[in-house]
């Protein structure tokens, strides 16, 4: 419960791949949904190593869903290094871009 809000979290685990990912939210009935429910769909670190095709399949099969919310993120540093040194370098490379787009972009 969350500001009054009733909160349910599913995983859905489906052989690894989007195909297999598709079809376990193209059964409707087994999601469980509640009419009026928002329905939001985590694609983390996984959909753009997919085929065009499958990734295709994907998409058209949550795009029928009525989603509320699709996320898609990626892993842009290795945190899980045993060298410490590698993992403050990730930082620092990954947040220099930020910084650095942000100075090319802002106005002067």
């Amino acid at each position: 419960m969350s500001k009054g809000l009733h909160l349910e979290f599913n995983v859905s685990y489906e052989a690894g791949t989007l195909s297999g990912r598709a079809s376990v939210l193209s059964n409707q009935p087994s999601l469980a949904l509640w009419n009026g429910e928002a329905l939001v769909v985590n694609c983390q670190s996984w959909i753009r190593h997919g085929a065009p095709g499958p990734k295709d399949t994907f998409l058209d099969t949550i795009g029928v869903l009525n989603l509320c919310l699709v996320t898609v993120t990626d892993k842009d540093v290795d945190l899980n290094s045993p060298s410490l040194a590698s993992r403050i370098e990730g930082c620092f490379n990954f947040h220099r871009i930020l910084f650095d787009a942000l100075d090319t972009s802002a106005p002067r």
